[in-house]
């Protein structure tokens, strides 16, 4: 049986093979997962809004994609991945709630956007994502395989 490390909303989690890293309720938010193949470690972040600001609490940064990737990094970073063999993939950004627009944007939008834009700054290529839509998600991340299973209510269940 595989150990199951869960992470929450507005957090992150570094793991080795074989472990699986799980998140639930993914709506707006963003599943973000980092692999390197050659060491068989992996992370995923629960992403719940873009960006921080300026006077952004140091504890607060796991909940935003410019701040939460790079802690994630690091952690892998500080147990001998390299940035250069990572690869990343993600999920959600669904448009939950359409009334609550900025720039004509959902906050899901939003999000999906602000984590590529921090994979783009990093270098670190994306191999997959599934992003958007009005569902919810939970996620599956196998850091023996790098395979990230996404499931969803009256959605066929998907393996990126």
């Amino acid at each position: 049986m595989t150990d199951i490390i869960q992470v929450k909303v507005a957090d992150y989690k570094v793991a080795a093979s074989p472990l699986t890293l799980i998140s639930y309720g993914l709506g707006s938010c963003v599943g973000v997962s980092l692999f390197d193949e050659d060491k068989k470690i992996g992370g995923l972040a629960h992403i719940m809004l873009p960006k921080g600001g300026e006077n952004t609490e140091p504890k607060f940064f796991p909940r935003y994609a410019d701040t939460a990737i790079k802690l994630m990094l690091s952690d892998m970073e500080a147990l001998g991945c390299d940035r250069g063999k990572l690869v990343a993939k993600f999920a959600g950004g669904s448009s939950m709630f359409p009334g609550l627009k900025k720039d004509d944007k959902s906050i899901g939008e939003r999000n999906v956007d602000a984590v590529v834009e921090i994979f783009n700054l990093l270098q670190i290529p994306v191999s997959a994502s599934d992003t958007g839509g009005s569902h919810g998600r939970s996620i599956r991340f196998n850091a023996e395989t790098g395979e990230m299973k996404i499931s969803s209510v009256r959605q066929e269940t998907i393996i990126i």
